[in-house]
């Protein structure tokens, strides 16, 4: 397995489409996208400016996954194989303190995938749609639990 890091702004659709267009030429083919990029505001909501709200916190937090999963399923469906894996946090499910636009941006990830899978066919009932895997390929939210990982620190407030 080969992989070739791309530089780019995951939360600009153009250039995402730059950076999946870069990988297919070098690559050929791209058979698991990770989607992994987040940033973290953790602030009330009175204290989440609607510059960390939109553009940053949903752009790079849900958007992107959106651009890249746009991006690459079109070659997945065709090549009728590829997995979506998207990481996300206990906050899609509970929510926490202070995390309120974490949390909308991370439950939509969710809502995204989940989305995604139903279309890739997982979820549909192989009586009625035939394969399972209607499209050939996959789409799973992987949870990261606190503790588990090694973060960097909380995002704060530029000055």
């Amino acid at each position: 397995m080969r992989a070739v890091p791309v530089l780019a702004d995951v939360g600009d659709a153009a250039a995402v489409e730059a950076m999946v267009g870069q990988a297919l030429a070098e690559l050929g083919a791209i058979d698991v996208l990770v989607c992994n990029a987040a940033i973290r505001p953790h602030r009330a909501i009175t204290e989440t400016s609607l510059d960390d709200w939109q553009p940053r916190c949903s752009a790079v937090n849900l958007h992107s996954a959106f651009y890249l999963a746009r991006a690459v399923v079109p070659a997945m469906k065709e090549r009728r194989r590829g997995s979506i894996i998207a990481i996300g946090g206990q906050s899609s499910l509970t929510g926490r303190p202070n995390t309120a636009a974490v949390t909308a941006a991370k439950t939509g990830l969710l809502g995204l995938v989940r989305g995604a899978r139903r279309r890739a066919g997982a979820l549909r009932c192989p009586r009625q749609h035939g394969d399972s895997r209607l499209h050939g390929y996959r789409a799973a939210l992987r949870r990261v639990v606190s503790g588990v990982s090694a973060r960097r620190p909380r995002e704060r407030r530029s000055s």
